[in-house]
């Protein structure tokens, strides 16, 4: 048996990384998720740092600010269906370990309609 994986990765990171490469954002289309916990990103000024390049770039955005810590099946399948609802062309996730993996699950279910404990 053969297998073959490419996952090209382009990894920004620094600090002022978002408002100095904003036109990467403009390349994945014109409508992002945000998906983050509900204070961390606000406290911290890495939300409004995202908002704002987003709407520099002309890129109509929603907020799903949810994800607490583990995140629940529930949490990630309403997230799955605020993108199903919304169409985003782009997940944006901002935060620690579970913004980031309830992400991955909620761009899943966007697109596959199953409930998060089959994924």
């Amino acid at each position: 048996m053969e297998f073959k994986f490419l996952m090209p990765t382009k990894v920004l990171l620094g600090v002022g990384c978002v408002a100095g490469n904003k036109e990467e954002f403009g390349k994945l289309g014109q409508k992002a998720l945000i998906v983050t916990g509900r204070n961390s990103a606000k406290a911290s000024g890495a939300l409004a740092d995202v908002t704002t390049v987003l709407d520099e770039q002309a890129i109509v955005w929603e907020l799903f600010d949810q994800i607490e810590e583990n995140p629940t099946f529930a949490v990630v399948e309403a997230g799955g269906a605020a993108a199903r609802r919304f169409k985003p062309d782009m997940i944006i996730a901002i935060g620690g370990g579970s913004p980031l993996d309830a992400a991955k699950a909620i761009a899943v279910l966007a697109v596959n309609f199953i409930s998060a404990s089959e994924l």
